[in-house]
């Protein structure tokens, strides 16, 4: 991914998977007291786990674990697209983002932003 940074991927997007690579490492060792895992070690209560500790661990809200998450399926569907893994093993994992109502910055907010000093 780093080689194809301004070539449809951005940096923060390296960045966020290198994020979600060091919490799996963190997890797998809070878990299972491992350094890794094999991939067909993968099942639902892995990944029901693993939602939990970045929510009690990590102190994670829930749309921020299950975008971490959503990075750990893309790479988990790259395997079974390789065939190194037969089938989808979070399928049956269900998981639903809370809605957010986001609120404009008010006039005086803004003039404070602008007025700030970096």
């Amino acid at each position: 991914m780093e080689s194809l940074i301004g070539k449809g991927f951005a940096e923060n997007t390296l960045q966020r998977y290198k994020t979600t690579h060091q919490h799996v490492k963190n997890f797998i060792k809070w878990k299972y007291a491992e350094e890794d895992l094999s991939i067909h070690a993968l099942n639902y209560e892995f990944a029901s786990d693993f939602i939990y500790w970045l929510r009690a661990v990590k102190n994670c809200a829930n749309n921020s674990a299950i975008k971490y998450f959503g990075n750990v399926k893309k790479i988990v569907m790259e395997c079974v697209k390789k065939e190194w893994l037969k089938s989808d093993p979070f399928i049956n994992l269900k998981l639903i983002k809370d809605d957010i109502t986001r609120t404009a910055l008010t006039k005086q907010e803004l003039k404070i932003i602008y007025n700030k000093s970096f």
